[in-house]
């Protein structure tokens, strides 16, 4: 008879890579800065008119990178951390209501001071 710890063994090892590979972060897009927003009501972070509007204020693409709560998300801003065109455009995303608050996303940069 044939054992058959091998092949167990290949299958840990792949279940083990595949939730390595689902655990992990996306990846931060070059050049971009992701920025969490607050909003004053539950929003929908993917309707269309409410990127349309976001990316008009900030003159520049908005994408959406998470949904965190009904009422906050994360957003890639195309542009650079400490550049600022990228202060500018945080400020004018609090014009589009209801965005009550921009700030640069904690977890992926810590350093940065709290507003």
């Amino acid at each position: 008879m044939r054992s058959m710890a091998p092949r167990s063994g290949h299958a840990l090892l792949l279940s083990a890579l595949l939730a390595t590979a689902c655990a992990s972060p996306v990846a931060q897009p070059p050049g971009d800065l992701r920025v969490i927003v607050r909003f004053g009501k539950s929003t929908d972070p993917v309707d269309p008119v409410l990127l349309r509007r976001l990316s008009a204020a900030a003159r520049s693409e908005v994408r959406v990178s998470a949904r965190i709560t009904d009422t906050e998300s994360a957003y890639w801003l195309s542009c650079t951390e400490g550049d600022p065109f990228c202060e500018d455009m945080m400020l004018r995303l609090l014009a589009v209501p209801p965005v009550d608050e921009v700030i640069p996303d904690r977890y992926r940069y810590p350093s940065e001071p709290t507003r």
